[in-house]
């Protein structure tokens, strides 16, 4: 979620991050920005709310989840599943006005330091597969049906749209090695 010049942003997701982590898992993560500078995950301002859904939770895996930014109340409260997990007080941008959405993001992402990233974006499939990482019913709260436009911005990463609020996508990365196929013996 970012304010209309895009200098101001709230993100919540899950990361598979080894060096933020310390493991391969998937965990639950908090981060802004404030005028276009980094902060950092989980922390630098974010005050937990829940007692049982934690920034920087472990996360299961192959289960579908709910996650929402919302601004009330003076904070951008973060939401997983049916659960407020906490807030960042709108005083982080005390130099901004910030208290308004000007445009929504749902994407996958892969930070690498090559230009030919090997890491699994999604759960690893393509998405003209369709087991592949999902991510569905885009919604605003109080606001107009969104209509999702979506695009890769690599050759190593697909997405598929599936309807106005939905979208498949993910991919194996460049150092995926092909599967063998058998060869039926005569």
């Amino acid at each position: 979620m970012q304010s209309a010049d895009g200098n101001q942003i709230v993100e919540v997701g899950w990361n598979v991050d080894r060096v933020v982590n310390g493991d391969d898992d998937p965990h639950l993560f908090v981060y802004h920005w404030v005028n276009r500078q980094t902060s950092c995950y989980n922390g630098c301002g974010f005050v937990q709310y829940s007692k049982t859904v934690i920034a920087g939770d472990t996360l299961a895996v192959d289960q579908q989840k709910r996650f929402g930014i919302q601004y009330f109340n003076n904070a951008w409260w973060v939401a997983y599943d049916t659960e407020w997990v906490g807030y960042f007080p709108v005083k982080l941008w005390a130099d901004v006005s910030f208290a308004k959405t000007g445009l929504v993001q749902v994407f996958g992402e892969v930070a690498a330091s090559s230009p030919k990233p090997c890491t699994e974006m999604g759960n690893g499939k393509t998405s003209d597969d369709t087991t592949s990482a999902r991510i569905g019913s885009v919604a605003y709260l109080n606001g107009p049906d969104p209509s999702v436009s979506v695009r890769s911005t690599s050759d190593y990463y697909t997405v598929a749209q599936l309807s106005g609020r939905t979208f498949r996508y993910g991919g194996p990365g460049a150092c995926a090695t092909a599967t063998p196929t058998a060869t039926p013996s005569s």
